[in-house]
Parts: C-alpha cells; sequence; structure tokens
C-alpha cells in the first residue's frame, strides 16, 4: 500500500514538470508571438513584440504568428510561418533578408540570427541566416 502511494506521488510529481511549458505568448489584437520564456528574457521578448508590432508583423493575421526562441548555439530564431512556395520564391526571400538584417541590429544588438520561414506548425522550410 505504502509503495502504491508513493507511486502515484512520483507519477503526480512528473505529470506537473513534464505539462508545464515553457512557452509564453504576448497577445495583439487577434495574433499573438510566442517566445520560450527559458531562453528569451522576457524584455528582450517585448523588445521582439513592439518591433514586430510596428513593422506590421501582426496586420491581417490572426492566431500564433512569429516563435522567438535561442537555439543551442546562441542565435536568436524567430520562425514565421509563411503561404506554401514563398520559401522559393526570391522576391520574397529577398525581403526576408532585409527584414532579418533591420531585425538584427534593432533588436538583437547585431547578435547572431536565424530567419526560418516556417508553415503553421513553425517547422522550418527555409533557413536565412543573418
Amino acid at each position: 500500500m505504502k509503495k502504491a502511494l508513493i507511486l502515484i506521488v512520483a507519477i503526480a510529481i512528473l505529470s506537473m514538470v513534464f505539462t508545464e511549458s515553457d512557452y509564453k505568448y504576448i497577445q495583439y489584437r487577434d495574433a499573438q508571438m510566442v517566445y520560450n520564456s527559458a531562453t528569451v528574457p522576457v524584455e528582450t521578448a517585448k523588445k521582439f513584440h513592439l518591433h514586430w508590432a510596428t513593422n506590421g508583423g501582426y496586420d491581417n493575421k490572426s492566431g500564433d504568428v512569429v516563435l522567438l526562441e535561442k537555439s543551442n548555439d546562441g542565435a536568436w530564431v524567430v520562425k514565421t510561418p509563411v503561404f506554401t512556395g514563398a520559401e522559393t520564391n526570391p522576391k520574397i526571400v529577398g525581403s526576408f533578408a532585409i527584414m532579418g538584417a533591420e531585425m538584427k541590429k534593432s533588436v538583437f544588438n547585431n547578435e547572431e540570427l536565424e530567419l526560418h520561414m516556417a508553415d503553421p506548425s513553425f517547422n522550418s522550410l527555409k533557413i536565412l541566416k543573418i
């Protein structure tokens, strides 16, 4: 009986630990930015959010529109969903590169940045290293 109780308590504690999410949200109208609070300080998330909002990143969008995190090697990672085929369109890729260069300078203090053109589930389709 005692072993069963210990097992139940251990399972309950483990389930709480593993269901705790490091991903937080900043809402903007019908859209939201997602960021990994384990790798992104809240001040940086807010600075990025302001930049994204000011530059039209949320315009006419709803749901999760951008994901911000930091990679294991220290690069900032920005993932945003694009429409099918955008990742192969040179003009769109060029626009993303320009946007990334500005973001790198104004938000991330010229630290390494990866801009990911992604599907709606944030799976990377194309990665631009800025």
